[in-house]
């Protein structure tokens, strides 16, 4: 439901042979998710992610790439908010901070990618963590 008005906000007329058709692929995954496609929400998200990676792969300094950019803050906030947070609710509320050492999995959303890290401190005011990432 976004896409027209991401669009219509970057005022992106789209080419005729785009190298990603962003729209199509999401409606793609919208099918696969009305018919049960998905076995975990984890699923989903990781294929509509593959979507924004695909932009920045091949479109990367475009127009398209921005209107991909865009809709995918969008589609990470709603999937944080109607997703992750009430599946994890639980958990998020009885977790202890990792200890200094550990390694972590990080989900940076501006460049769609998970990445290892190491816990190198933590903050007990702010419950969080600084997270050195492992090359």
């Amino acid at each position: 439901r976004q896409y027209p008005l991401a669009e219509s906000s970057l005022q992106y007329k789209g080419a005729e042979n785009p190298p990603v058709n962003i729209q199509a692929e999401l409606q793609a995954i919208k099918g696969k998710l009305e018919s049960g496609a998905f076995s975990t929400p984890f699923h989903l998200h990781s294929e509509v992610v593959g979507v924004w990676r695909q932009c920045m792969d091949k479109a990367a300094q475009t127009l398209l790439y921005s209107l991909a950019c865009m809709l995918a803050q969008i589609f990470d906030e709603l999937y944080f908010k109607s997703v992750y947070l009430p599946l994890n609710v639980t958990a998020l509320n009885l977790q202890t901070p990792a200890p200094s050492g550990s390694k972590v999995r990080v989900y940076n959303a501006p460049e769609h990618r998970w990445w290892v890290g190491t816990v190198s401190e933590h903050d007990p005011k702010q419950n969080m963590s600084l997270v050195t990432q492992t090359l």
